[in-house]
Parts: structure tokens; sequence; C-alpha cells
């Protein structure tokens, strides 16, 4: 296991953060994690980060090989369509009614992914 501790912080639309994390992270934006000392304010480079910091063979991976090009590519691409769920469904949460469409289109765009896996997950099993 890789040791932390989880500190809950609402999202914007849910009201205000304590004044510690604003100066933590000062846009307000989570996910945010402090790791050896470093603030990371974007999921992929606490994923990153964890990834190069445990490498020791007890903890698996959470993405392919360095060494395996095109699997890593088709990760850093599905990454990227996380983000882009995310937004899309922050901005439905938050915005209009004209999101959902957004949002739903890029439900498609997961599903499509999900259906052309040799697995239950993006990259397999």
């Amino acid at each position: 296991k890789i040791p932390y501790r989880v500190e809950k912080i609402n999202m914007r639309c849910y009201g205000d953060k304590p004044a510690s994390f604003q100066r933590l992270q000062p846009s307000g934006a989570i996910p945010v994690a402090r790791i050896d000392g470093t603030v990371y304010n974007q999921s992929n480079d606490i994923i990153y980060t964890l990834e190069q910091l445990f490498q020791d063979g007890e903890h698996k991976a959470m993405l392919p090989a360095q060494t395996d090009t095109n699997r890593r590519m088709k990760a850093q691409a599905l990454l990227k369509l996380e983000r882009t769920l995310f937004s899309a469904w922050m901005y439905w949460l938050t915005g209009s009614e004209r999101s959902r469409g957004n949002f739903i289109n890029v439900l498609k765009e997961v599903e499509e992914e999900l259906s052309m896996s040799d697995g239950d997950f993006f990259l397999g099993n």
C-alpha cells in the first residue's frame, strides 16, 4: 500500500474551501496531492509521480510500461478522455441544461472505448 491521508474538500459548486486549502491550491481546483513536499494539482501529474516513486515490485503499475509505447500512448489518450468526461460532467452539473448534450456525447465516446477493450477496463484486464 502507498501511505496516504485524505482531506475532504468541497467542490466549488458545493461551497467555499478552507483557507488552508486555498493557500495550497490558489485556484481551488481539485484534486491536489502533496507528495514529498511537492504539490501536484492535476490528476495525471499525481498518477505519473506515484508511478515513478513506487516502482518497487510491491505496487501494481497504474500505467503500461514506458517500453510499451503503443499501450502507453493509448493510456495517455484515455487519461485525456477522463479529463474531458469530468469537465463535461462538471459543466452540466454547474451550468445549463444545454451542457447535458455534450456530456452525453462524451459518455458515448467512453462507451465506444470500453467496447473496444478486451476486458472490463479500458486497457483490458
